[in-house]
């Protein structure tokens, strides 16, 4: 188990230490932690293991994306450590390629790294793996990878023949391995970029082919044409191999990459650049005409006129191509705009105003020794051609002035046109705006009025509604304790108060007395029929629910309770519509005699029935008119609920247009806003023309006296001309003492006698 544990426990921790090391952004943190000590140590600890040695690559792949960490790597002596990986697992392909990886992502953007790797040999190592595994693809790519890392520091070294030679096999035995193609041709560049002699060789062993042909199987690859590309003009700063690419056909590659590559800036400067050393040739300019070259130039120019190097490329390459005159009408013809174009964008970039300058001056005005010739001097045949040139020039210019400056009126008038549309628009909103408000105030306050009115009739209502439920409750509850008290002494009969047959009835029944009792006396009756005569038309049916009768009917009750708590037998009571009483019992086998009632008893019977007839024939009659008030009220308050429904879907209606309203005025505002910023731009635009406008009119007036000077200049010049001649023409005059004598003047033009006599002496 001890066996098995050491062996397998460099990988588990590599292999969760390649886990942690794949977070972007942590690599210091875990560098910091010992993590790059730790996995060389575990690497040279399980050597022989290739699945640890995987793992402990890719977790320093992974660690050297940061600078720093890349930089500890190579001082911890971690590429040792890989390259000995390398030599010891060459017949394991994935070894192979993750140790090339790793030592790709080492050498990159780390001088530091690169200087150890070339002092360790890294080179020789990595072509002996490429050339030990040669049909593996992965192997390949990765070797050609990590060797074009290496190689772009090694510039000033010696670098073996057998590494070019590996290069270009691999090359040419994957033709379709894009990214061997690419990291092949930038071996090649980073190699030439060196010493002549290094470029010479390369040149010499037939790079050139290799590299046309990658451009020529992957047109519309841009990666395979930048590198082309440069390679190309990096062999062209060779006087000797310029004739040599364009019979190879350079040129054609070159054309095709500018075509099919316009808007990609760096391979349109690349191809350029390739051109323009190429150009140095008259064979090769003259084929850059007939292949119309110069309209793709022109084309770049317009497209990529932000790519300040770009212009600066261009205009180089149309002076070179200016030196021809046949080339320089063309480019007269065709690319004035675009060079003035150049030099008044990039005025403060002083590289390219000044070579713009150079190239206004050169191809478009005429040569300075033409316009600053001697007085007298012939003419240059150029000229009366720049002169023309000129001419265009400036009525292009003010052309270009007057038609920017119309277009600008233009706009500002269209603008203003808009401002004030935006301006009514706006004002008519604001109006809209206070309009909905003011109507919404209103109906508001109309509709708060309305729920107040609502609410103190429901409640009104209610509260009746609530009375009544208590009256019939009450007369309910009187009502069950009658039957009651009836029930219990046997009697079946019940109150009928609506019923006058029941009542009636009463009338023709008599009371059974047995011998022991007495009859009742009718004085008493009669008086009380009176009384209740007298009573009936004081009722008031139309108030069932009045205080009096909830009184009246109180002090029954207790008067009821008091009877009935004495142990005295309960009876039945009936009473008639004249208000008399018929006592009515049952008889009874046992002969026992029922108890009377005394007359305070009677009366409070009599008023208790009197209430609860009157009560019940009022209650159902008042309760059904209330309970139809009550359902028109609701169908009321229903169709109220609707309309405030109704009320608050166009409040809500309102409100969501006046947000919009709001937005559009936010909108109207920003529009506002960038309108006034553009009338700004156009004042100063304007201010720019009317600057322009008075420099070339000062320009011009500068011309003016020019031309005027030299005129005069030429007038005096034919003056003394004619002065000259005319003393040449007057005869010497010896004799006279007080002429001058010129010692000085050996000119045998001007005394041919002298000549003469001195020639005979010679003789």
């Amino acid at each position: 188990m001890s066996k098995i544990r050491d062996i397998y426990e460099p990988e588990i921790f590599l292999e969760s230490l390649n886990i942690v090391s794949c977070l972007e952004g942590y690599e210091q943190d875990i560098a910091k932690t010992g993590a790059v000590r730790a996995t060389i140590l575990m690497m040279n600890r399980d050597i022989h293991n290739p699945r640890s040695q995987i793992l402990g690559c890719k977790v320093l792949a992974n660690l050297a994306h940061d600078l720093e960490v890349c930089k500890w790597v190579g001082k911890v002596k971690g590429i040792q450590r890989l390259l000995e990986t390398l030599k010891r697992h060459l017949d394991a392909p994935d070894v192979v390629v993750e140790v090339c990886r790793t030592l790709a992502n080492l050498a990159f953007r780390c001088k530091y790294n690169k200087e150890i790797m070339i002092s360790e040999k890294a080179l020789e190592s990595l072509v002996s793996a490429i050339t030990i595994d040669k049909s593996n693809e992965k192997v390949v790519n990765a070797g050609l990878r990590a060797i074009r890392n290496i190689v772009s520091e090694c510039k000033d070294n010696f670098i073996e023949e057998t590494l070019l030679d590996q290069v270009m096999d691999s090359m040419s035995s994957f033709p379709q391995g894009l990214d061997i193609q690419i990291n092949g041709i930038w071996i090649i560049v980073n190699l030439m970029s060196s010493k002549i002699e290094v470029k010479k060789r390369v040149v010499d062993k037939g790079a050139l082919e290799h590299i046309f042909n990658g451009m020529q199987n992957y047109e519309s690859d841009p990666h395979v044409q930048l590198a082309g590309s440069t390679a190309i003009a990096l062999v062209a700063k060779v006087a000797n191999y310029r004739p040599l690419i364009a019979k190879k056909g350079g040129l054609q590659l070159l054309n095709l990459a500018l075509r099919t590559h316009r808007q990609i800036v760096p391979i349109q400067r690349s191809v350029i650049k390739a051109l323009f050393r190429l150009s140095f040739n008259e064979q090769n300019r003259n084929k850059i005409v007939e292949m119309k070259i110069l309209n793709e130039i022109f084309e770049s120019m317009k497209l990529n006129s932000n790519s300040g190097p770009l212009q600066r490329i261009c205009l180089l390459f149309l002076l070179e191509l200016a030196k021809t005159p046949k080339i320089k009408e063309i480019i007269q013809t065709k690319a004035v705009s675009l060079i003035i174009q150049a030099r008044n964008k990039y005025s403060d970039v002083p590289h390219i105003h000044r070579v713009a300058t150079i190239a206004v001056e050169v191809i478009i005005s005429s040569s300075p020794n033409a316009t600053l010739s001697a007085p007298g001097s012939p003419a240059s045949p150029l000229a009366p051609k720049t002169a023309a040139l000129r001419e265009e020039v400036n009525t292009k210019e003010n052309e270009t002035l007057q038609s920017e400056h119309k277009l600008l009126q233009q706009k500002l008038s269209e603008k203003d046109d808009i401002i004030s549309k935006v301006q009514t628009q706006i004002s008519t909103l604001e109006n809209v705006l206070a309009r909905l408000k003011a109507e919404e105030n209103e109906e508001t306050l109309a509709g708060v009025y309305e729920k107040i009115a609502i609410k103190k009739e429901i409640a009104k209502l209610k509260f009746v509604k609530a009375n009544i439920g208590k009256d019939l409750k009450r007369i309910q509850s009187e009502t069950q304790e009658i039957q009651s008290t009836f029930e219990s002494h046997g009697h079946d009969d019940k109150i009928k108060p609506k019923d006058s047959k029941s009542s009636s009835s009463g009338d023709v029944r008599k009371a059974k007395i047995l011998p022991n009792t007495t009859a009742e006396p009718k004085k008493p009756e009669k008086k009380d029929n009176a009384v209740a005569s007298k009573e009936a038309p004081k009722k008031n049916p139309a108030k069932p629910h009045s205080k009096k009768g909830t009184k009246d009917s109180g002090k029954q009750k207790t008067a009821q309770k008091g009877k009935t708590t004495k142990g005295k037998p309960r009876f039945h009571e009936k009473s008639n519509e004249n208000g008399e009483d018929n006592m009515e019992q049952d008889e009874e086998p046992s002969g026992l005699q029922p108890p009377q009632l005394l007359p305070h008893q009677k009366s409070s019977l009599r008023t208790f029935n009197r209430n609860l007839t009157n009560n019940s024939a009022v209650s159902e009659e008042d309760i059904a008119q209330i309970q139809k008030k009550i359902e028109e009220i609701l169908l009321q308050l229903a169709e109220k609920d609707k309309e405030v429904e109704e009320t608050e879907h166009q409040r809500a209606e309102i409100e969501a247009q006046v947000n919009k309203l709001e937005m559009d005025l936010k909108g109207t505002h920003i529009l506002i806003q960038t309108l006034q910023k553009e009338s700004l731009n156009q004042t100063q635009n304007r201010e720019k023309l009317v600057t322009g406008n008075s420099f070339f009119t000062r320009h011009q007036k500068k011309m003016k006296s020019i031309k005027d000077e030299i005129a005069a200049l030429s007038t005096e010049n034919e003056e003394l001309k004619k002065e000259i001649a005319a003393l040449s023409d007057t005869p010497q005059n010896t004799n006279n003492p007080t002429a001058p004598t010129n010692t000085t003047n050996t000119n045998p033009a001007q005394h041919p006698e002298k000549a003469s006599s001195k020639k005979k002496k010679k003789h």
